[in-house]
């Protein structure tokens, strides 16, 4: 991991430890920890399986659980899309976007309920997902590249945090920084597949992720073999 990751992720760390502290639920700690880091208005964590049920673990503030509302009541949004395509759904200006036509109900319910932009990004669990991190702004405006970073960062962040606190870690906060250690290795292992395959970095990470779901293991575990070069992926 390197240098900077680093510094972004003991931010992190650090941030969710005093909101640990305040006596609120695990949703309640992160998603504080999400609105802080990122300098946004609010944020929300929805969890999902494959078969179409979810639920919110948590909501930063009332504008949230309407957003929150909104997406399981109407089975659309950016939480949801996220999940559904594993990928990062950038809606800058809500007001502006064609997602009135894709999100019929939700677009003018979340312009209500005072967003003007919202971004989801899925939590990953190994090859597989099990929810999105949602977080909301009141004006409209593009991410910045930092804060971009850092959303990707906290979606991990929260996947470990609800898997450490399933397999009933004591620490959490110290099983919060086993990420590094993962984290690394999957960026290398990426290089190194962009670099046999001739492909982009977001492309060779998403061969990985193909492959570990297809052997059912984890990306983790696939970028220990290629990394070890027990393993290398064919184009």
């Amino acid at each position: 991991m390197e240098e900077l990751e680093r510094d972004r992720l003991a931010a992190v760390i650090s941030r969710y430890a005093v909101h640990a502290r305040e006596g609120g639920s695990l949703g309640e700690a992160l998603c504080a920890t999400c609105v802080d880091i990122l300098g946004l208005e609010g944020s929300a964590i929805m969890l999902m399986a494959p078969g179409g049920t979810h639920r919110t673990l948590g909501a930063s503030d009332e504008v949230m659980e309407k957003i929150e509302e909104l997406q399981h009541t109407l089975g659309e949004g950016p939480c949801l899309d996220a999940f559904r395509h594993d990928v990062p759904v950038l809606v800058a200006d809500l007001a502006a976007n064609d997602s009135a036509t894709t999100w019929i109900g939700f677009t003018p319910g979340a312009l209500d309920a005072g967003a003007g932009a919202v971004f989801g990004f899925p939590l990953h669990a190994g090859a597989g997902r099990i929810g999105a991190l949602n977080v909301y702004a009141r004006n409209a405006g593009q991410l910045s590249v930092d804060q971009h970073q850092d959303a990707l960062l906290l979606a991990d962040v929260v996947a470990h945090a609800i898997l450490a606190l399933q397999a009933g870690a004591d620490d959490l906060v110290g099983a919060l920084g086993d990420i590094g250690a993962h984290q690394t290795q999957i960026n290398q292992a990426t290089g190194m597949v962009a670099a046999q395959l001739g492909l982009s970095t977001v492309d060779a990470l998403g061969r990985l992720r193909a492959y570990a779901y297809a052997s059912s293991k984890s990306v983790s575990e696939i970028a220990v073999e290629v990394i070890s070069r027990r393993l290398r992926l064919e184009p």
